[in-house]
């Protein structure tokens, strides 16, 4: 019996963000009845460049374009697998121009919100803005998401089978590679240094704690999305006189990474992003043993058990965020129960095994349920 065929599209690193990371993971998986067949959206090299026009990415929509009907049309594919927009309007009129016409030629439609907020930017659009993305995304047959705590971006477009799936990541954890320092809490960050994933707030909140605490440092990894982020960002620092107690590690990837959070003490995800929708980073300090103080903010609320693996906190709040630090600062026991605990939770929730098995399910079950309706109607 052919396994089923389902046409992957999205992007894989580079550059180094959640959802690419996670779309490698399916093209790079092996199942038993599904044949993954992966075409490669490569817009972006850079985190700079992410959601911004440039002639080069138009030749490339028209080639994606081109491969995309192509592999419809030659390759025998059963499902179109493709994940959608975020809140920002060059990605969606990408996606306006790109399925309209794969769509004559695919059997079935599974969409994956793996950025979240769509529908609630569509909604502040004009009326004709609307309908045109309607027309455009049209009705998939089944779409996932990642957290029921997200926006109703598969309810917007009237998806026809809702399933919801976190995300799982392979288990990178030793313990002999710890390397935490008992006379200093090392306060960590990693991903898109962005005012919107919470890293003012978090210089805020780290002020309030220099002044009480003089045992902590705050270290952050990643790439700042622009220029002018980073030079707000260190500006302040310097206001605040924290600047000589900041380290930036910049991109760190593979095994770099690992070492890294093997020497932190404490996860702090602040985030309140528009196309936010899980947090990868959050899963990653689970599976290393670390607390995590992160915001009530949609899938995010999913992966921190408040008072159980870490500390929820309001959005832009430097102040509660501040306090359950302090608390974390002051109690190793404490930092190392939630530690702890968190780590079991990756353990029975969010393997990258599960994961993969819920994946596998819900395209099986898409190709089922279309077959049925096929059959329904022509009984």
């Amino acid at each position: 019996m052919r396994k089923i065929r389902a046409l992957v599209v999205g992007q894989t690193p580079p550059p180094y963000y959640g959802q690419a990371i996670m779309i490698e993971k399916l093209t790079q998986a092996r199942f038993d009845s599904i044949e993954i067949v992966h075409l490669r959206m490569s817009f972006s090299d850079t985190v700079e460049e992410i959601g911004k026009l440039g002639w080069k990415k138009v030749l490339h929509l028209f080639r994606l374009l081109l491969h995309g009907i192509y592999f419809l049309l030659f390759r025998k594919i059963d499902i179109l697998y493709y994940p959608p927009a975020g809140p920002h309007l060059i990605p969606i009129l990408r996606d306006m121009m790109l399925l309209p016409f794969w769509r004559i030629f695919a059997p079935k439609v599974l969409y994956h919100f793996r950025a979240g907020g769509i529908s609630e930017f569509l909604e502040s659009r004009s009326r004709l803005f609307r309908l045109c993305a309607r027309v455009a995304y049209g009705k998939p047959d089944a779409a996932i998401v990642l957290s029921r705590w997200n926006p109703n971006d598969a309810e917007f477009f009237e998806a026809r089978q809702i399933y919801v799936i976190p995300n799982g990541l392979e288990d990178v954890f030793s313990s002999n590679t710890i390397a935490r320092n008992e006379n200093e809490v090392r306060l960590f960050y990693i991903g898109l240094l962005h005012e919107e994933k919470g890293i003012l707030t978090l210089l805020d909140a780290f002020r309030i704690l220099s002044a009480e605490h003089d045992n902590v440092s705050l270290h952050l990894a990643g790439q700042f999305q622009n220029q002018g982020d980073r030079e707000t960002f260190l500006s302040r620092a310097q206001e605040y006189r924290v600047r000589d107690r900041i380290t930036l590690h910049g991109l760190v990837t593979l095994q770099a990474k690992w070492q890294l959070f093997a020497k932190m003490d404490v996860m702090c995800f602040l985030t309140h992003y528009a196309a936010e929708s899980f947090g990868n980073s959050v899963l990653e300090a689970m599976i290393w043993e670390m607390p995590v103080i992160a915001t009530e903010w949609r899938g995010v609320q999913d992966l921190v058990v408040d008072q159980e693996t870490g500390f929820l906190v309001p959005i832009r709040n430097a102040q509660a965020a501040a306090e359950k630090l302090s608390l974390l600062i002051a109690d190793s026991e404490l930092r190392i129960r939630l530690g702890k605990r968190g780590r079991e939770r990756f353990l029975q929730e969010f393997t990258l095994e599960k994961h993969l098995k819920r994946m596998e399910n819900a395209i099986l079950s898409t190709e089922c349920m279309s077959r049925l309706s096929i059959n329904a109607s022509e009984n």
